[in-house]
């Protein structure tokens, strides 16, 4: 190599070296230094939060088919060591079911 292009070589390296040098000391200035002056535009332009209602509806399979439905139920239940007369409220509760 002529000892011009060896000094052309190294120009250019410095160049790309104080470049790469100038670009990290201004990314350590940004994220280490002035944090707090970055961060929080960024949280109030990207991060926003909203309430949602679940939304209740059918379980579906691949094919859009129902798995399981949402229904309201009426049901009774009686513990049968607290009734006395079982038949006295079988009588009572049949009109209702």
């Amino acid at each position: 190599m002529r000892r011009d292009d060896q000094a052309r070589l190294a120009l250019l390296g410095l160049l790309l070296g104080a470049m790469a040098l100038a670009v990290f000391a201004r990314l350590a200035w940004v994220q280490a230094i002035h944090r707090e002056r970055y961060d929080n535009p960024t949280n109030i332009s990207y991060h926003r939060q909203y309430r949602l209602p679940a939304r209740k509806g059918e379980l579906l399979d691949r094919e859009g088919r129902p798995l399981a439905r949402c229904a309201q139920v009426a049901s009774v239940a009686a513990n049968p060591q607290l009734v006395s007369d079982p038949g006295l409220v079988a009588s009572t509760l049949a009109p209702l079911l």
